[in-house]
């Protein structure tokens, strides 16, 4: 069976819009016609030259993920089989385009194609790490439980996310608001009160002849710096284009303060956490540590990992990988060891995992209690200068008055 993708019209002459599957196309527009539709267009969804292909390159969100991975885990450990779950979850789905890709996998699984191979061709929605542990779950026959313990770590890894999210959120937003107060002010405001005194020939203060010099370049030159601004962010995202280029500014981002920390402190998590995902569902260490490259979004970080991966195809022990590595955390490789040791390696890197997660959130948590304060005096301190350097010439004037 094949998935299309039809658009017909109705008995009453409304356009329809669906999926639908068939043998082929021929049987598919039979079976419009038997709805009493008339087919306009129909193509086969999982061919590559159709034109609905880019469409469903859609990821599927978070939310969706978990939801239909929970279904499957119900409907399979009932004993439903896979493809007749993976139907019944995309016929009450109401998005077109997610509907489509399940019957998709689905479409696939009936040409004889496993689960996980099916899955594959949609990795915006299904990502390696996914598939991967669906394939361990195939081959070890469990897997009910091993889609229920997929959809329960990817709810804890939203709701790690979404804490991440927030604390950000109040940041920028304040960083935001101030550049544009600090701006109207000197653009806007500045100019018109500052003339007075300009016009009258009063001796200005040092302040409030700065003041009159960075109102009057944002005033002339802010459209252009703006651009300038554009142009070089557009170059250097170009830059990072190359490989080359952007593995030698992942590297010196680590090397950053609280930016490095940052990038660090998140790739361990994920590397731990795709390890322990996958070593406990049976996947074999060297190919976990394969995904677990994929997954780092750090393109030195990545190089690290594929050394790691080298030293282990080779013969060494995890934890002898990681020391001669020398960039990984000693209580993570000393963890790494006794869980080797012990043959609990598994549980080692899931607590690993929860510990790389809690130290990332409260980094961030830390880091941005500090942000905010700093934040709120730089802007408390740019408002007081020009305050400051609008009030002194009045206040000269008035002691000349007097």
């Amino acid at each position: 069976m094949t998935t299309f993708d039809f658009t017909a019209v109705d008995g009453v002459g409304k356009r329809r819009r669906g999926v639908l599957e068939a043998d082929s196309p021929r049987q598919a527009r039979q079976a419009l016609r038997h709805r009493g539709w008339v087919p306009l267009s129909v193509y086969k969804i999982n061919d590559k030259t159709n034109r609905y292909k880019i469409k469903l390159k859609y990821k599927l969100s978070r939310t969706q993920l978990v939801n239909t991975t929970r279904q499957l885990a119900d409907l399979v450990r009932v004993g439903i089989p896979i493809e007749e779950a993976l139907a019944s979850i995309a016929e009450q789905s109401q998005n077109l385009r997610t509907r489509a890709q399940l019957l998709s996998v689905r479409g696939g699984i009936l040409e004889g194609r496993a689960f996980a191979d099916s899955l594959a061709d949609y990795p915006g929605s299904f990502p390696g790490i996914y598939r991967a542990t669906i394939a361990a779950g195939e081959h070890s026959g469990d897997l009910a439980v091993v889609l229920d313990n997929l959809a329960t770590n990817i709810e804890e890894a939203n709701e790690a996310r979404k804490k991440i999210q927030l604390a950000l959120i109040y940041p920028v937003i304040l960083f935001g608001v101030s550049l544009a107060a600090v701006g109207g002010l000197l653009v806007y405001v500045v100019p018109d009160v500052v003339k007075v005194f300009v016009d009258n020939g009063q001796t200005l203060p040092l302040s409030t002849r700065a003041l009159i010099a960075s109102s009057g370049f944002l005033a002339s030159w802010g459209g252009l710096l703006l651009l300038a601004v554009v142009l070089t962010g557009l170059g250097f995202r170009f830059a990072l284009g190359s490989v080359r280029i952007r593995t030698s500014w992942h590297k010196r981002i680590v090397s950053m303060p609280l930016v490095g920390k940052y990038s660090t402190e998140k790739n361990l998590a994920r590397m731990t956490n795709t390890l322990g995902i996958l070593t406990s569902s049976g996947v074999p260490l060297t190919e976990a540590l394969a995904v677990a490259t994929d997954v780092m979004d750090n393109l030195w970080w990545r190089q690290v990992i594929e050394g790691v991966t080298q030293d282990v195809c080779e013969g060494e022990s995890l934890q002898g990988a990681l020391a001669k590595a020398g960039v990984f955390p000693p209580i993570m490789v000393n963890m790494i060891a006794s869980g080797e040791r012990s043959g609990n390696l598994d549980e080692v890197l899931q607590r690993l995992s929860k510990q790389q997660q809690r130290q990332l959130e409260g980094f961030v948590v830390l880091t941005v209690g500090i942000f905010e304060p700093v934040m709120l005096l730089v802007m408390g301190g740019a408002v007081l200068f020009v305050v400051v350097a609008i009030l002194t010439p009045i206040m000269n004037m008035n002691r000349l008055i007097a």
